[in-house]
């Protein structure tokens, strides 16, 4: 009987020969298996087996084999490296959009926010470093984007970037106390006052009172008396009827004069002027003559030796008894006896 084993020390390789009755079979090494007959030994994948690297690549060598980790955005799973979907996780991708591709994602991100560097993540973009943005007016960063407070004399623009100029001139009632040129300026207005006012902090008109501050007004034919009416007859009793006054009143924006009797408003209404009543009151002296003085007039008789009646504007002669001097008579009228 013929033993195959040790006539051919070839045979089994990878394998031990053992010799059977009219023929042999191969007892295989580790990492290797009998073939159909099992008169030789193959190589055995063990990579097949899902579970030898359950977390990389399996690759197979010649009777064993050897696992190799996955590289990035993949995971082992039965022996083989799968995608792993990032875009499962709520967290990534915050405040973007993410799009998973093989081994891989991307991020697309939300206004206001910025990719990073690596393409993995939005960041907030803080808008306040823009010195552009919020231009009068206090920027205050936050998650995605950013609030403009706007200081006074401004407001909010529509694209809520920007504080706009408020045209108070147009916005607020009655600016200027409604006398005064409102003239709008950046974040405020100005107040052009008109003659009579004084322009008070720049946004203000208040009427001056002439009477206090230019004490010389109407003087010397009227007198200045802020809100108030004097007797023309406490301060020159001989020369005014009962009932005469004369002051000179502060107005609104403005002020007036009474002139004292015998005198007129001027054009101009600064002061007071001389009436001529002669010239006012036609025959005021009858017979005599008409001789027009500073805020009066006197009636001259032809005859030094005469003198004047009022009550019959006649000049009657009387006997001289001494040397008498020509008479002359004053009188005062009111301003409304000259209308």
């Amino acid at each position: 009987m013929s033993n195959e084993c040790a006539e051919s020390p070839s045979l089994c390789a990878n394998g031990h020969c053992q010799n059977t009755p009219g023929g042999f079979l191969c007892a295989c090494e580790p990492g290797f298996m009998p073939k159909e007959k099992g008169t030789s030994c193959s190589d055995t994948d063990e990579c097949q087996d899902g579970r030898v690297c359950p977390s990389g690549l399996c690759y197979n060598t010649l009777g064993s084999f050897m696992c190799s980790p996955c590289p990035e955005g993949f995971e082992g799973r039965n022996g083989q490296c799968v995608d792993i979907n990032e875009c499962l996780d709520e967290e990534v991708c915050a405040h973007g959009q993410c799009f998973n591709r093989e081994g891989y994602f991307i991020c697309t991100c939300d206004e206001g926010f910025l990719l990073t560097l690596d393409s993995k993540a939005c960041i907030d973009i803080d808008e306040c470093q823009d010195d552009s943005v919020c231009i009068q007016g206090h920027c205050q960063n936050t998650e995605g984007s950013f609030i403009c407070n706007c200081e006074p004399g401004f407001i909010l623009s529509s694209t809520g970037d920007q504080c706009n100029d408020v045209d108070e001139c147009l916005e607020l009632p009655q600016t200027c106390d409604s006398v005064g040129q409102c003239v709008n300026i950046l974040g405020s207005y100005q107040c052009n006052c008109p003659q009579g006012y004084r322009q008070v902090n720049g946004t203000s008109c208040h009427d001056v009172d002439e009477c206090e501050d230019e004490t010389q007004m109407c003087v010397p034919n009227g007198k200045c008396l802020t809100q108030r009416v004097r007797s023309c007859a406490s301060v020159m009793p001989a020369l005014c009827p009962p009932g005469i006054h004369q002051a000179v009143r502060n107005t609104i924006g403005s002020f007036s004069c009474q002139c004292y009797p015998g005198f007129k408003d001027s054009q101009d209404g600064q002061g007071c002027v001389d009436v001529n009543e002669c010239e006012l009151l036609s025959n005021v002296c009858g017979e005599a003559t008409c001789e027009n003085r500073e805020g009066t007039f006197l009636c001259l008789c032809p005859d030094e030796m005469q003198e004047f009646d009022s009550m019959s504007a006649k000049c009657f002669s009387r006997p001289p008894v001494t040397p008498v001097e020509r008479k002359e008579c004053y009188f005062n009228l009111n301003d409304e006896n000259l209308v």
